[in-house]
């Protein structure tokens, strides 16, 4: 599949979450089970600390919306975070008749060459909302084990490496999660500040 359509789009003069924060939310349900260390670069804009712009803008965001995000993201040197899918349109929960127009990346390429940004993997998403299956689900011990079945590995950002493996892992969140269903995955595209 191409994916060429922007779902999320936003910048961050935070971080990306740490897997140990992450994985100690709580007790009883364990939160992004398949990373070991360091940041996870999901695309939930939930997890991470002080982003720019509001949530509205994040979600199914406009052209100008996009374009203000990477100046902002090169102005300031911070992160600038694109997560892509193969929907050109997002259909909200709810409204059969509604059909809402994603922007193309292409159109964003020249500037996405300045920015150098890194392709970190793909996440995977609540359709609906951007929550994370990957990050932002919590999972119980039963759960952990049929995870472990599947036999998944995410790479150094917490991400899978291929699609195949996100549309794998979308199939097992929907058993274990429907009321978060359909999920679907990303390609996530990142600018790295430089230090």
């Amino acid at each position: 599949m191409h994916y060429n359509f922007i779902l999320i789009a936003f910048s961050s003069r935070g971080t990306p979450p740490l897997v140990n924060r992450l994985k100690n939310v709580s007790g009883d349900y364990k939160f992004s089970p398949l990373a070991s260390e360091g940041f996870v670069y999901t695309i939930d804009t939930a997890l991470w600390s002080s982003y720019i712009g509001d949530d509205s803008s994040t979600f199914c965001p406009d052209c100008s919306t996009i374009t203000q995000a990477m100046k902002l993201a090169e102005n300031d040197n911070c992160f600038f975070i694109a997560g892509l899918t193969h929907l050109a349109e997002f259909d909200p929960p709810g409204s059969p008749d509604v059909h809402i127009p994603l922007m193309n990346w292409t159109q964003f390429l020249e500037e996405s060459d300045n920015m150098q940004l890194t392709e970190v993997g793909f996440d995977v998403v609540d359709q609906w909302t951007g929550i994370s299956a990957l990050s932002n689900i919590g999972y119980t011990t039963d759960d952990l084990l049929l995870l472990e079945n599947e036999q998944l590995q995410v790479n150094q950002f917490g991400l899978f490496d291929t699609e195949g493996e996100a549309t794998e892992y979308a199939n097992f969140a929907t058993v274990i999660a429907p009321e978060h269903a359909p999920f679907v995955p990303l390609k996530v595209l990142v600018r790295i500040p430089k230090t």
